[in-house]
């Protein structure tokens, strides 16, 4: 074959060679580019299914159906599942954030969950531990009550199938002013996955458990020698006495002193106290009080009358512990008496301004008439109303009448309120029931945030220290009723069912 023959065949071996070298390459980039094409679908479809299944966890939590599989307590009488318990605990946090409003953001951050804080009370646990605990306990005592209530046949009555009710269609409105929906309200205010229906449940069970426990409470007949009997056992929660508590020290160097100085300077402050002692007023008690600690403990004005105002135990309440409590408190005891209590190289005086006594301040009977927002769309209208309803009565009504219009127009299930101890109320309810000028009859429309009240006022009830101590011996007659039961309760409890919570 000739040189010229062999180039052609060369040159056409290279542009072969060439051509299969390109359609390689063209080859391999569309495999690439499909590659490339499956795994971002692979990875889109990884993401896709992230998602998807991050919506149904959303969408099972939503639902509810966590918390409603989640049982906390159950029992003959009752079962409390995840959901009530949420209902219940958000009350709590909702009242305790109320009730302790003016100082809530020093004590926690109220936009953040209280899962992730520690609580005031006790750092070693957070806030949603410190209130699932409490809400287990409330819990334990409604399912405690509801079983004496299903032992007994009790069933929920009219009164309180109502109560429930109103309740729920106050859920309603409040969701309507709000400008949510009914759903959108339920969750902001008891927590993800609440229903309607959880809260019907946990209401119901609550309303029982508070009849049952009425019951219980009129139940028990307590007489005068009970309430004698419970106060000269418990003296400590009814006896008080104010007086003054001054001690005079024996003033000398330690360092200087010879045991001759050191008893020249006890028999000093002995002299003192002595001096002290025989003061007959109040008056003269405090006089000598500060110039002894102007002279002796170089005080100023200001700071020697600071002394005297730390010297006065107003409304002490009784203690045995100690010989000064015992004689403080003994019935013998008379305005301006006085006794030295000596110590070592001191002398401490009383001087008695009002011996112990027990608070015989009168007990109030009243009328309640109660209007709230679950049936008013605001505190205007609920104004306009009560000041409707108590011109309606006129200015001479009797018990017959206002109970008339009371279960016409009230919201509360109780209309005559007996023997109400002072502090028993709201500071505005308080004030007006035990106004000094307070006459039979009297009645008033008073705003109290989202509430309006009526109050008809029937006079004075029993002593403020018996009213007190009846209340106390039928309370802990309710408590022995379900102390027993309550402690089987909590065994069979699980206080972890409440962790799905969203608080």
């Amino acid at each position: 074959m000739g040189k010229g023959n062999r180039n052609k065949e060369l040159k056409a071996a290279e542009r072969q060679a060439e051509k299969e070298r390109i359609a390689k390459k063209k080859a391999r980039n569309k495999k690439i580019a499909k590659l490339t094409t499956l795994a971002s679908a692979a990875c889109v479809g990884v993401v896709a299914v992230v998602l998807v299944v991050v919506l149904i966890i959303n969408a099972i939590a939503n639902s509810g159906a966590p918390l409603r599989g989640a049982t906390v307590l159950k029992s003959e009488g009752a079962t409390v599942d995840g959901a009530m318990a949420s209902y219940y605990m958000h009350t709590l946090i909702s009242n305790f954030k109320t009730n302790n409003s003016t100082y809530i953001d020093s004590m926690m951050d109220v936009g953040k969950s209280l899962k992730k804080q520690a609580c005031y009370y006790d750092k070693n646990q957070t806030w949603f531990e410190y209130f699932k605990s409490l809400t287990l306990n409330q819990i334990v005592s409604y399912v405690a009550l509801a079983d004496l209530a299903a032992k007994d046949g009790m069933t929920l009555s009219e009164a309180n199938k109502t109560q429930v009710e109103n309740s729920l269609a106050a859920l309603d409105k409040y969701a309507e002013n709000s400008k949510m929906s009914v759903s959108a309200y339920i969750k902001k205010n008891y927590g993800k996955g609440v229903k309607k229906s959880d809260i019907k449940n946990a209401l119901e069970l609550y309303y029982l458990a508070s009849q049952k426990y009425q019951e219980i409470y009129d139940s028990k007949e307590v007489s005068d020698q009970d309430i004698n009997e419970y106060v000269e056992n418990n003296k400590s929660s009814y006896y008080k006495a104010t007086y003054y508590e001054f001690t005079i020290q024996a003033d000398y160097d330690l360092s200087i002193s010879d045991q001759e100085t050191i008893n020249s300077a006890v028999s000093l402050a002995k002299l003192r106290a002595e001096a002290l002692a025989n003061c007959k007023t109040e008056s003269e008690f405090k006089a000598l009080v500060k110039e002894y600690a102007i002279k002796y403990l170089e005080e100023d004005e200001t700071k020697a009358d600071k002394t005297v105002e730390s010297a006065k135990q107003s409304d002490i309440a009784y203690k045995d512990s100690t010989e000064m409590q015992k004689w403080v408190f003994s019935e013998d005891r008379k305005v301006g008496e006085t006794k030295i209590f000596p110590g070592t190289e001191k002398f401490t005086v009383i001087f008695i301004v009002e011996p112990s006594h027990k608070d015989e301040t009168p007990s109030k009977n009243f009328g309640h008439i109660l209007l709230t927002l679950d049936k008013y769309d605001n505190t205007a209208s609920m104004k306009a109303k009560a000041d409707e309803i108590l011109s309606y009565l006129g200015n001479s009504f009797d018990d017959e009448a206002f109970e008339k219009a009371a279960k016409e127009h009230s919201e509360d299930t109780i209309v005559f309120y007996d023997d109400v101890v002072k502090g028993n109320l709201d500071t505005k309810l308080d004030n007006w029931i035990y106004d000094s000028t307070r006459k039979l009859g009297d009645a008033t429309v008073i705003e109290n945030g989202s509430m309006v009240h009526i109050l008809y006022y029937k006079g004075d009830g029993h002593e403020s220290w018996q009213q007190s101590a009846k209340e106390s011996i039928k309370s802990a007659y309710c408590t022995s009723m379900t102390k027993d039961a309550e402690t089987e309760l909590n065994k069979k409890s699980d206080i972890d069912a409440m962790d799905k919570i969203d608080a």
